[in-house]
């Protein structure tokens, strides 16, 4: 990305001093470190650290990270295999080999898990996508609609999409834990003519996803669940306790906004950005980071902030 075509308020900033090459998925925290992918390269950052260092030489174009606890990274790569990397040396190790386009990493209990089939547009062929989960042979599930792979609670939880019409769509959430034999459906995320749900995200107690300019938040425990209007099309969320951090498009410039419970809005940053605008929202302490182009930018959020 051109120098000149972005720019930082709100006190934003950067980490490390080069450009990267993130893309969705590919930017995770680990502790008290950041690692992402850099072009063909898995780079760990650390805090206040201008140089990353960098990991195994695995090459991590279009790779999708999940963390493993503090010390290591679930890999999942483009070539067909799934990898558990540690971030503080050590030789990586192979979870999974001959999977087809694996990607939407997670962690369950110490287990790697995540999606093996083709991503969207291919589903439309009727190729079921498979949910795999490490150590074990089968697969726990599979359809052609299924996506967004999350760990919540001690179970697994993924959005899946089926036409229920001429014109009408239905996108369930289902649920596996490790005491199932099948997965359940405990929620109808989105219905009607152009129903669609996506971006599935947690905070680990809490689930949210995106439909088009609504936020819609769901607590799978109790069931309970609320939904908040964002004036423009949002292109990721992530909950924070009782708010809510969205990034928000409005044609060539973003904007990271955090909402309260009660609808209040606060803009905490905002920048140009003449490249993609789809990023991933990734909590390290007390800091949001997320990839805008070739940049990862991070700021710090204050308490009670949320409206």
């Amino acid at each position: 990305m051109d120098e000149q075509t972005w720019e930082l308020v709100n006190k934003v900033r950067r980490i490390g001093a080069s450009a990267f090459a993130p893309g969705f998925g590919s930017v995770v925290a680990c502790g008290e470190h950041l690692v992402a992918c850099d072009g063909e390269r898995l780079r760990r950052l650390d805090p206040g650290k201008t140089h990353g260092v960098m990991l195994q030489a695995l090459d991590v174009r279009l790779a999708q990270l999940a963390a493993d606890g503090a010390h290591a990274v679930i890999v999942a790569l483009s070539d067909e295999e799934v990898w558990r990397v540690p971030i503080e040396g050590g030789d990586a190790e192979v979870v999974a080999r001959g999977q087809e386009e694996p990607r939407s990493p997670v962690v369950l209990d110490a287990r790697a898990a995540w999606l093996d089939g083709p991503s969207p547009p291919r589903w439309k062929d009727g190729h079921p996508v498979r949910v795999r989960l490490e150590g074990r042979e089968e697969p726990i599930h599979e359809h052609h609609g299924v996506g967004d792979l999350i760990a919540c609670s001690g179970a697994l939880f993924w959005r899946q999409r089926e036409r229920r019409g001429a014109k009408s769509f239905r996108t369930d959430l289902h649920r596996w834990d490790p005491t199932m034999g099948r997965a359940e459906v405990i929620a109808v995320l989105e219905e009607g003519d152009s129903a669609e749900a996506f971006g599935l995200v947690t905070d680990g107690k809490v689930i949210a996803w995106i439909s088009g300019q609504r936020i819609s938040v769901l607590d799978p425990v109790t069931g309970a669940r609320r939904s908040v209007e964002v004036g423009a099309e949002s292109v990721c969320a992530l909950p924070v306790g009782d708010d809510l951090l969205v990034v928000v498009g409005r044609e060539d410039v973003g904007e990271l906004i955090r909402l309260g419970p009660d609808g209040g809005q606060r803009k905490l940053a905002r920048w140009y950005n003449r490249s993609r605008l789809w990023t991933r929202l990734v909590l390290r302490g007390d800091e949001v980071v997320w990839a805008a182009g070739e940049r990862l930018l991070a700021v710090t959020l204050s308490p009670g902030a949320g409206a």
